[in-house]
């Protein structure tokens, strides 16, 4: 990519165009400044009207061990300040960890563990669908 706000707008349309075929898409959310600007460019996009997240769902993919629930820096305050208080998830629908349970245990309580190794097996590139 040319720069970083090129990248963000092909991941962003990567997942604009997935949210629009599939509205009941599930998206791992990551933390940390790699995708600040994807959220940003999909918060840009919400606001205009050009993607709805209210029937998808999403999980974060991981949490500081023993932070308690509701800590400014846990891992879900981010992921709220940057992207899910921004957009319009519907409420309940992104998933944290709370610290004190398993991997394993939280991708099968919620669901996801298909989505859970998925993502574990990726590396690089955190693009699409692995924010």
């Amino acid at each position: 990519m040319k720069n970083e706000s090129a990248g963000a707008e092909l991941a962003g349309e990567a997942i604009v165009k997935l949210l629009t075929e599939k509205p009941t898409t599930v998206l791992g959310l990551a933390t940390g400044s790699t995708p600040l600007p994807v959220y940003d460019y999909l918060v840009q996009r919400y606001e205009v009207g050009a993607v709805s997240f209210a029937e998808a769902r999403g999980f974060a993919l991981d949490e500081y061990v023993g932070l308690p629930q509701g800590h400014p820096e846990s891992y879900r305050a981010v992921l709220d300040r940057e992207i899910v208080g921004r957009v319009n998830f519907a409420p309940n629908a992104v998933t944290t960890p709370d610290g004190e349970t398993s991997c394993e245990e939280y991708s099968e309580d919620n669901g996801y563990v298909s989505a859970v190794r998925f993502t574990e097996t990726m590396v690089q590139p955190q693009l699409v669908y692995y924010m």
